[in-house]
């Protein structure tokens, strides 16, 4: 059974990827209502568009996960500020200097 095979992809996958996704944002219940929000959405969109199940499958699994990427440059701009105002901190010694745009 390959990707092209549309029974390669079942509604199980997506159900334990909703689950995944609720672990990945426990404790952010807004984060976790927006994706199960978007995912409803992309699914009646994608169901009344005519899509096949592969289609369907692909575009529920995107509806889930496509927050990923907020969180990771959210996480790296709070530590690309953490490590900019550290740096300033030593610039008052002429240890290095910083320069914000």
């Amino acid at each position: 059974m390959d990707s092209s095979d549309s029974s390669y992809y079942s509604r199980q996958q997506l159900d334990e990827l909703f689950l995944q996704m609720i672990a990945f944002f426990s404790g952010d219940p807004k984060r976790i209502q927006h994706f199960m929000k978007v995912h409803s959405f992309a699914r009646i969109i994608g169901t009344k568009e005519g899509l096949d199940e592969t289609s369907l499958f692909i575009l529920e699994a995107a509806a889930y996960t496509h927050d990923f990427a907020a969180v990771f440059l959210t996480v790296a701009t709070d530590f690309l500020l953490l490590v900019a105002v550290t740096l300033t901190d030593f610039q008052d010694f002429g240890v290095v200097t910083v320069t914000v745009l």
